[in-house]
């Protein structure tokens, strides 16, 4: 499912965690950093944790600019980051410069109403 978020072409690398932490499935040399993994599950737990330190993925430090308990935007000069839950992963997707954020969200978003929708 990650290759289609790279297919939209509204995200540049994506990736697939666990809620227990883990990386089910990344994009070609898309690597979190150890520890990254369970700290942005964490963040949809805890946001005030990500507000003051920051979201880090892959080594890239984010700033969060939208927190709810199923989202997190954050980002990065014009660059950025989208995380979605679902049931049991989280959706990680990072957009360049030259993306429309918006765009990467909404491919991201849908993403997860269907895995959602298929019990993930």
């Amino acid at each position: 499912h990650d290759t289609q978020l790279i297919q939209s072409g509204a995200v540049t690398k994506a990736a697939i965690i666990g809620l227990g932490g883990g990386t089910w499935a990344a994009s070609a040399g898309f690597a979190l950093k150890a520890g990254e993994d369970k700290a942005l599950v964490n963040a949809f737990a805890d946001a005030s944790s990500a507000r003051e330190k920051g979201l880090f993925v892959a080594g890239t430090k984010y700033l969060p600019v939208k927190m709810d308990d199923q989202s997190i935007y954050g980002k990065q000069g014009k660059a950025g980051v989208c995380l979605v839950k679902t049931n049991k992963c989280v959706l990680v997707s990072v957009y360049g410069e030259g993306t429309e954020p918006g765009a990467c969200n909404v491919a991201t978003e849908k993403l997860g109403d269907y895995l959602r929708d298929q019990g993930f």
